[in-house]
């Protein structure tokens, strides 16, 4: 593996980009950046519009596709349910009352709210796909179907929500994020966002953290199982004083020895780094994969949103940084089957999107996930 920086007479081979710069209507609409996510853009996500992607997925079908959509058995829909309760519910938790709720309390608000239920066949769908590769096509297929339609239904209720749905909504977005993060990437798929990167899941992430801050009625509800297991960890990454972490201080260094002029800007990122080394603290093996699942993520959505403004603006110190996020990722990716594959994909597009001077900087996270760099050719 090569950190350095391409030697006189090589090339890298760049990862094209194949999305269009054209984005959904809503987003060409309000002049922002699209990230052009199907069936719906994180901008439409966020808001709770219905985006046009939506009703192309729903109308577009390949001759394949269209197969399949014939093929589909007649009791899909109680496969897929069964199959969440008896197994996909496992995979979210390994303590028993997190388990509980996936397994009995959301499928009993799934038969009040038909977009939870689609969210749980979806996801069922992927991990069926994930376990049955002689069905895998036609699961994906199916799941992306699934998923599609529990968007056309609970998106609209987004800017709607209620203490009598609160509970239904928080796990629909739940169950969107871990669409997301479950689906597999194909070839022309990108996390970039305009041109830079911004993961989509992030977006998904803090919006789901939002509507738990805005809607208290959660915290008696059954879902509030969920925070009651989150709230001891989330306090201690916030008051602990984080370990001195080698290779986040030789990137706080690097940051600091380029004399940026615009401090604002070296103040974010090194609170950005300062945030990152509370969630390493996890990494210790005394924190079981609950504690480190929780440790981990607090940084996402704790991160402030102007770090996140640098990323999507292909700043190259943000997107150093990022990457020093993936070894956390990838302790997670064998035990939880729906973030496989994350820290690579992270790896791979920052990678693409760095100057060259800057890509020995990311030498030592791609060497802990075991992420080979670019082929180079000569030219």
């Amino acid at each position: 593996m090569s950190s350095a920086p391409p030697g006189e007479g090589l090339v890298i081979r760049r990862r094209p980009h194949y999305k269009s710069r054209t984005g959904c209507q809503r987003c060409r609409a309000r002049r922002v950046k699209c990230d052009e996510q199907h069936p719906s853009c994180v901008n439409c996500l966020k808001r709770g519009v219905k985006c046009d992607y939506i009703q192309q997925a729903a109308d577009q079908q390949t001759p394949e596709h269209q197969e399949l959509a014939l093929e589909k058995p007649p009791y899909l829909d109680l496969e897929m349910f069964h199959h969440f309760c008896a197994l996909t519910a496992y995979t979210l938790s390994t303590e028993t009352p997190v388990r509980d709720m996936w397994r009995i309390h959301v499928p009993q608000l799934a038969l009040g709210a038909d977009y939870i239920m689609d969210g749980i066949c979806a996801f069922a769908a992927l991990h069926k796909a994930h376990q049955e590769p002689d069905r895998r096509e036609s699961l994906l297929y199916h799941a992306t179907r699934y998923h599609t339609s529990s968007l056309e239904k609970g998106l609209p209720l987004v800017s709607l929500i209620t203490p009598e749905n609160g509970s239904s909504m928080y796990i629909f977005s739940l169950l969107t994020l871990f669409f997301n993060l479950a689906r597999p990437r194909r070839r022309d798929d990108s996390i970039m966002l305009g041109s830079g990167l911004l993961p989509g899941p992030v977006h998904l992430l803090r919006g789901t953290h939002l509507i738990r801050e805005s809607h208290h009625a959660l915290d008696r509800s059954p879902v509030a199982l969920v925070f009651q297991s989150t709230e001891r960890i989330f306090s201690y990454w916030k008051m602990h004083t984080p370990i001195e972490h080698p290779a986040l201080s030789e990137l706080h260094s690097r940051i600091v020895s380029l004399d940026d002029k615009d401090k604002e800007r070296q103040r974010i990122l090194l609170g950005a780094i300062h945030t990152l080394s509370r969630s390493y603290t996890f990494r210790d093996d005394i924190y079981n994969i609950e504690d480190k699942f929780r440790g981990y993520y607090t940084w996402l959505y704790e991160v402030g949103e102007d770090y996140l403004n640098l990323l999507s603006e292909a700043n190259n110190e943000a997107m150093c940084i990022l990457v020093f996020f993936a070894p956390l990722i990838r302790d997670l990716e064998a035990e939880s089957w729906w973030v496989e594959g994350w820290s690579f994909y992270i790896s791979e597009e920052v990678y693409s999107l760095l100057g060259e001077d800057f890509r020995p900087w990311i030498a030592w996270p791609i060497e802990q996930i075991g992420w080979v760099a670019p082929v180079q050719t000569e030219k």
